[in-house]
């Protein structure tokens, strides 16, 4: 359970909703995320985290699992966290079940005591605009400025302060942040129509190998 650098690594797979619970083939779409974590070379514990206002539904799931995970039972990411005596904790959104095992292996090898946070990026290859509060457009978005965020983030545990305001991220002392190459693959389940988008792209990651 180690990065290039000898770091322990631990993967918490994060449901937060429940679009999370639905079924992909014969797993989840939380179960399969988990699964592809297990993959990674860098050989992290894995756990899954479940929000507390889906953990009943988790509960009438669970035997639909084929991977046998811990259950993180603090209330919140950051419980979790400060539970944690892994070096490199990586938080995983459990609504990107294809994100790639390299993918996992960058994000961990990137951490250290200099770079203290994290994350996949990638391109961003559609045309973005500026609009003001009637929609009207006042600009266009530089796209050689600019990175799409995926997910795991990584962390150097000790270095961990707190929670930031944006979503799940921390913040560190000391340090710094840095992007890594993401995979256009790790789609993000938004509906249950998405299902259907995963699923084809599965079946095309086993073709491709």
């Amino acid at each position: 359970m180690a990065t290039q650098s000898g770091l322990s690594v631990h993967v918490v797979i994060a449901v937060d909703s429940e679009m999370a619970l639905l079924p992909l083939g014969t797993n989840t779409i939380a179960g399969t995320a988990a699964t592809r974590a297990m993959t990674a070379s860098c050989k992290p514990k894995v756990s899954i985290w479940v929000h507390p206002d889906l953990r009943a539904k988790w509960q009438e799931l669970d035997h639909h699992l084929s991977n046998q995970c811990e259950i993180e039972t603090g209330e919140t990411l950051l419980a979790v966290a400060e539970a944690s005596i892994s070096d490199v904790l990586m938080i995983h959104e459990a609504r990107r079940p294809l994100t790639l095992s390299t993918t996992f292996d960058r994000v961990a090898n990137a951490i250290s005591n200099e770079i203290t946070s994290a994350r996949p990026a990638h391109a961003v290859v559609d045309t973005l605009k500026i609009v003001d509060e009637n929609r009207i457009v006042t600009g266009t978005v530089n796209r050689q400025l600019v990175q799409s965020l995926t997910s795991p983030e990584a962390y150097l545990r000790k270095a961990i302060t707190g929670k930031s305001e944006n979503g799940w991220m921390f913040t560190t002392e000391l340090g710094a942040e840095e992007l890594v190459r993401g995979d256009q693959e790790s789609l993000k389940v938004r509906a249950p129509e998405d299902v259907q988008l995963v699923e084809s792209f599965l079946v095309w990651q086993t073709k491709v190998r």
